[in-house]
């Protein structure tokens, strides 16, 4: 469950937030989600490895005897193979050098109906196991908090859950839930507020029910907030501990706007300040059922599922004092490359850069680092740009291993042990390129990482590198219907975000149709390394004067604090 309001879908102020129960049960998972970092486990050591004859050696002497005994009847110990391979492997079939094709991926059969309250709801069957699995999508999201009340929806979908409904407050809902061998989590990500849930068939018309009051009459009792926003303090304490994650958040904030719905994050003062009226007002505005899509999939008779769905949640009407149509959702548009510059310079006070000024490196310090977290990035694209698919490709061609980056920052001049650069693209607005490192030489791997990204401004691939890169694109294809689950989850996010169904099998046909030309005039539309904003968070008594040895223009960035 997304906790915080965050710039962007995965920035570092963005973290899980379990239930009450979930802290009772994993105190040490807890622990690590507060935290934002990875939870280290003490595993036992591994056991040294050791053939039948040295392990004989080890035991008493009869059983000994037994072991050699049975060490000399293995096939596997025996080396009159060839090439010293025991004999049995001989025996082994070839490997396969050719594979049947892959079965031809089709929409999933759905059962689709509009109830009279405007729910949109969505049917799968699927009867290979007992058992039902739903979600409930609403728009707003992280992004409809208001400015004072950064980390809103999602404070207030935690705090709905946890806090259960007037009529099974919450460990009610909890007990009753588990005496039901169920599930139903709410949480809020970048655009839309969730429920999943899940139950054994039999049990979906209760389920549902405890859904509905949540969504009709939850409690949000006082103590259950109180215990959210002493989780999201702890949380806005620690976000600095990450130095990638500081230099990403703040590399949002420049492209995007300090105060940019995609940029934002929560401050103590307000969170600290949220009431149980400011949580309903909320709920009360966004989760509504004409603006909600309810999916299910499991074992049911779509003609009988859909008549319990009009029993339970057909009387759910918006509430009191709500307008006659659903809010939109909130979303900004992203200026273009100038006027970007322009609005980070402004931010630290200083002058735009000329074009033919040093390219400027924003630099957080962290006083005894021993290595640079560098970020660059500029605006992209979004999702209904005609370049999204040969950049795609592009990025397919520059990451991973044998990728373009790693192989000339990581391989050739050993600069990162890991770079990736992508682009994000959002259906409603602009999203951002970025690439990203750690390094101990800054000004050397920003210089040959702007190198890389102007190669490809004029260097189409090879066709070796397209082929490769677009095979592993189409290739990650059939996940997409790895579970009926999955099926249902997608089709319930284009309704949402308004994409055609047929939308995942258009984006494959268009990627297998990229050529090489496409990707190089995409990437010299689109990709400016000279002109990018950059923001390295290091120790800058150390790396500051590497940078302007190295011919940047340093500027000192010192994020605002979260108060």
């Amino acid at each position: 469950m997304q906790l915080l309001d965050a710039a962007a879908p995965s920035q570092a102020a963005a973290a899980s937030m379990p239930t009450e129960r979930q802290q009772q049960q994993h105190p040490a998972a807890q622990q690590g989600l507060t935290h934002g970092h990875m939870q280290l486990l003490q595993l036992p050591s591994a056991p040294s490895l050791t053939t039948p004859n040295e392990a004989a050696a080890k035991l008493p002497a009869a059983a000994a005897v037994a072991a050699t005994a049975a060490a000399d009847l293995d096939p596997l110990s025996s080396t009159s193979g060839p090439g010293g391979l025991p004999a049995v492997y001989g025996q082994l079939p070839p490997l396969p050098s050719s594979f049947p094709d892959l079965p031809k991926q089709q929409q999933p059969l759905l059962y689709q109906e509009v109830l009279p309250n405007g729910l949109r709801v969505t049917l799968l069957e699927d009867r290979e196991v007992p058992l039902i699995r739903g979600s409930l999508l609403m728009p707003g999201g992280q992004v409809s908090s208001p400015p004072e009340h950064v980390g809103l929806a999602s404070i207030a979908a935690a705090v709905q859950r946890a806090g259960g409904s007037r009529a099974h407050p919450a460990d009610q809902m909890d007990e009753r839930l588990e005496d039901l061998a169920a599930s139903l989590e709410a949480s809020a990500g970048q655009q839309s507020t969730t429920f999943d849930f899940q139950c054994m068939s039999g049990d979906t018309r209760e389920v549902l029910g405890l859904l509905g009051e949540l969504l009709q009459q939850p409690a949000l009792p006082r103590d259950k907030l109180s215990l959210v926003q002493a989780q999201v303090t702890n949380i806005i304490s620690h976000r600095d501990d990450n130095a990638s994650g500081v230099a990403r958040r703040e590399l949002y904030k420049m492209l995007y706007g300090q105060d940019s719905i995609y940029a934002r994050t929560p401050t103590l003062s307000g969170v600290a300040s949220l009431t149980p009226a400011d949580l309903a007002a909320h709920i009360a505005a966004w989760q509504r059922p004409d603006g909600a899509i309810l999916g299910l999939v499991g074992d049911f008779s779509s003609s009988d599922m859909m008549s319990t769905v009009k029993e339970v949640l057909g009387s759910w009407s918006p509430a009191a004092g709500q307008p006659a149509a659903p809010l939109a959702r909130p979303h900004e548009d992203l200026p273009d490359l100038p006027g970007v510059l322009a609005a980070a310079a402004d931010s630290v006070g200083i002058q735009q850069q000329q074009q033919q000024s040093p390219q400027m490196v924003y630099l957080v310090d962290r006083p005894g680092a021993l290595q640079a977290s560098v970020y660059t990035g500029e605006p992209g694209i979004s999702l209904s740009d005609p370049d999204c698919y040969a950049l795609d490709v592009l990025a397919s061609t520059l990451n991973g291993f044998g990728g373009t980056l790693f192989d000339e920052l990581r391989t050739r001049q050993g600069l990162a042990y890991s770079v990736a650069a992508n682009w994000d693209s959002p259906v409603d607005h602009r999203g951002l390129f970025e690439a990203a490192a750690e390094t101990v030489q800054p000004a050397k791997f920003i210089q040959e990482l702007s190198g890389v990204l102007a190669s490809v401004r004029v260097e189409p691939p090879t066709q070796q590198a397209l082929d490769k890169a677009r095979a592993g694109l189409l290739n990650s294809f059939v996940f997409n219907f790895a579970s009926s689950y999955s099926q249902l989850q997608r089709t319930l996010v284009y309704q949402l975000l308004g994409l055609p169904q047929d939308f995942l099998f258009t984006y494959r046909d268009r990627v297998e149709a990229v050529t090489a030309e496409q990707v190089v005039e995409a990437a010299a539309r689109h990709l400016h390394p000279q002109q990018q904003v950059v923001v390295v968070v290091s120790d800058a008594a150390v790396f500051g004067p590497q940078l302007t040895e190295a011919g940047f223009e340093v500027q000192a960035l010192r994020p605002a604090p979260a108060e």
